[in-house]
């Protein structure tokens, strides 16, 4: 694949062998394998929405979290990744195949809002974001970028807040399984203005993951 055709999600590319392929690599392999190694605690999912679409906005603190995502919330996502992800050429086969696709969060181009008006306007898909960008394993929520807000305005699609804790650390032990908890906060409306969308993102993500806030120039 071309990086142009890794950053752009087309109508046909929501379709049910991406959808098969994501609940076989959630159901079949990761699920399975994780479960030797780590408990699982999912809470909030009463907040999920049974209908309507979605920017489900979530903390970063490992490779699992997308697939986490998923199975908390049991709705179905494509996720925007960043340029390093698909340098691998076996991550560059295998995730646009999960639903990944490449973006510039700092400043998202033409190519990811067409990409992400397709999504939201699909029958039933969703769109997955991590405002913090990369990886973040010091139990700080930091450098948060607003690309998901101007998303979430420009589409008018409200945000839901995932926080996620518990895979800060790898684990191989499988006699001494940490807890993994994935808590899903309350929907955050498209309608606020900017300032008050992030500080309820923010409020919300210290709640539901305990970690500590760090504004910085992008909040």
């Amino acid at each position: 694949m071309t990086e142009k055709s890794l950053t752009r999600v087309y109508p046909e590319d929501l379709n049910i062998k991406t959808r098969l392929f994501q609940l076989w690599s959630l159901y079949c392999v990761f699920i399975p394998i994780m479960s030797l190694f780590y408990k699982f605690k999912f809470i909030g999912r009463e907040n999920v929405p049974k209908k309507g679409k979605i920017i489900c906005a979530s903390n970063h603190i490992s490779f699992f979290d997308p697939h986490l995502m998923a199975w908390a919330t049991g709705l179905k996502y494509f996720y925007m990744a960043k340029k390093p992800l698909f340098e691998h050429p076996v991550m560059r086969f295998v995730l646009p195949r999960l639903g990944a696709f490449l973006v510039n969060q700092d400043k998202p181009d033409v190519s990811t809002i067409k990409s992400v008006r397709d999504i939201l306007k699909s029958k039933d898909w969703n769109l997955g974001i991590f405002p913090q960008g990369g990886i973040n394993r010091n139990k700080k929520i930091e450098h948060v970028n607003r690309g998901f807000i101007v998303l979430a305005k420009m589409f008018k699609t409200n945000i839901l807040p995932i926080g996620i804790t518990g895979t800060e650390k790898s684990n191989f032990n499988p006699f001494k399984k940490p807890q993994v908890t994935v808590k899903i906060g309350e929907m955050i409306s498209y309608e606020l203005s900017e300032e008050e969308i992030m500080e309820n993102w923010l409020n919300q993500l210290e709640k539901l993951t305990g970690y500590e806030v760090i504004k910085n120039q992008n909040v």
